[in-house]
């Protein structure tokens, strides 16, 4: 995504090359087995790119070592660079937009087997329309390989309130909880209370 050659022919100290490993590779958690997105902009937003966007991208401030390590690092190995590397090009906000590196890399990263996915979006937009939360449109909230994909007549800020939503991702814990259950020997009804996150990871 940032380079054209491997970290291994890059100019990097040792303490630079750990921070970049730090922040472009990752392992897989394996105790992730299921993941519920809600409202997620998967192919960016078109408001990143907008005046709005812009302005917010401008206002994210690193803290001067990040900066002064993301110079040094973007100046020693320009001749390779894909991408610049500096706060107004590569923060939260600038990430977003459809165009942006990352969300093109994410987008050609293999769905993980063993892990289940499950998707709601929304969509406010008459039928005549392409489709839109407000914030995130329809072809960016939905993803075809998800186990399960719900629209929901919802703004971005209401999807996690909906009801249907918020049955399906019940239903969707519930389950976990089973599996949980089964996997450590514990009988989960459908009319339990789910446990405690906290105290489930310490008992493990």
């Amino acid at each position: 995504m940032v380079w054209d050659v491997p970290i291994d022919q890059l100019d990097l100290s040792p303490e630079n090359r750990q921070r970049v490993e730090e922040l472009f590779f990752f392992d897989r958690l394996p105790f992730v087995d299921c993941v519920v997105y809600l409202a997620t902009p998967h192919r960016g937003s078109p408001l990143a790119s907008r005046p709005v966007g812009r302005i917010a991208s401008r206002l994210i401030d690193l803290p001067n070592q990040s900066r002064a390590w993301l110079k040094e690092i973007g100046d020693k190995n320009q001749q390779h660079a894909k991408i610049r590397l500096d706060e107004q090009s590569f923060n939260s906000t600038s990430d977003l937009r459809p165009d942006s590196p990352p969300i093109r890399a994410l987008g050609q990263l293999e769905k993980p087997a063993g892990v289940s996915f499950h998707n709601y979006a929304g969509n406010i937009e008459p039928p005549d329309r392409e489709g839109s939360d407000g914030v995130v449109p329809l072809e960016s909230a939905a993803i075809d390989w998800a186990d399960t994909q719900m629209v929901v007549p919802a703004k971005h800020t209401e999807i996690h309130s909906d009801p249907d939503v918020i049955r399906s991702v019940k239903e969707v814990l519930r389950e976990q909880a089973k599996k949980l259950g089964q996997s450590s020997g514990m009988a989960v009804s459908s009319r339990s209370r789910m446990p405690e996150m906290g105290s489930e990871v310490s008992s493990q």
